[in-house]
């Protein structure tokens, strides 16, 4: 069922412009257009639990999504998925149950592809599923690289690698990474598995040395340049250095 205003987010147009930016050849796209459901989700609202038989596949419009789950006993975040992104691959690839919970973080439109649906695509454009096995090996190789850094690096350094690697995956508009991440000091401590008295302070460190600055939409990078070396763990240079 559909949310206040979903109606209007079943039109055929509105489809075509989220998944303008999903799929490129127009015809494919418009053939996935016929197949999916659209809808609206608010802030909070589980998409589906942790557990859970696959339904299909997912992508976010302007909404954004957290996969999480429950680990000894605290919650971990698994990955914030930006605005146009697809999410729920894996699952629909081995058809077995969901990995980790899907929260809405922030309201907006959610584009759905039933299993029966996503079995019809992949048969009739076979290069949709090698897309989606890419996009999983992606995954998986960041997920290697996060392992091996979170293990050379300090807190803050590992905290700058994550920064960035949000920055370039929740890119602007125009193409070009994000300057301002939506992301809240809890939703970071999630997603390194530290306090967010940590993240709070270091925060402080970065704001007071004019690396980035904190809004109550999220955090605006100031200094990518001093991030990328903290992140590489060199010692960053004063505030403003390219």
């Amino acid at each position: 069922m559909l949310n206040d205003g979903g109606d209007a987010l079943q039109t055929p147009l509105h489809a075509q412009r989220i998944l303008s930016l999903l799929i490129e050849d127009p015809h494919e796209r418009m053939y996935v257009t016929t197949l999916r459901t659209t809808r609206l989700v608010r802030q909070g609202e589980v998409l589906f639990d942790e557990g859970q038989g696959s339904d299909g596949l997912y992508a976010t419009a302007e909404s954004m999504v957290r996969l999480q789950r429950w680990i000894d006993g605290e919650l971990r975040m698994l990955q914030f998925v930006g605005p146009f992104q697809w999410f729920g691959e894996l699952e629909a690839i081995d058809g077995l149950p969901r990995v980790a919970e899907a929260v809405a973080a922030r309201t907006g439109p959610i584009l759905h592809l039933s299993t029966d649906a996503l079995r019809l695509w992949w048969q009739s454009y076979p290069a949709a599923r090698d897309h989606s096995l890419r996009l999983i090996t992606a995954k998986l190789r960041h997920l290697i690289d996060e392992s091996t850094a979170q293990h050379r690096l300090t807190s803050e350094a590992f905290l700058a690698y994550h920064v960035l690697y949000l920055s370039r995956t929740l890119v602007d508009s125009d193409g070009s990474p994000a300057i301002l991440l939506p992301l809240t000091q809890t939703d970071l401590a999630a997603l390194l598995g530290v306090s967010r008295q940590r993240i709070n302070q270091i925060l402080r460190q970065w704001q007071a040395s004019r690396w980035i600055s904190i809004h109550y939409r999220g955090m605006e990078l100031l200094d990518r340049g001093a991030l990328t070396r903290l992140a590489a763990g060199k010692r960053p240079f004063s505030s403003g250095t390219p």
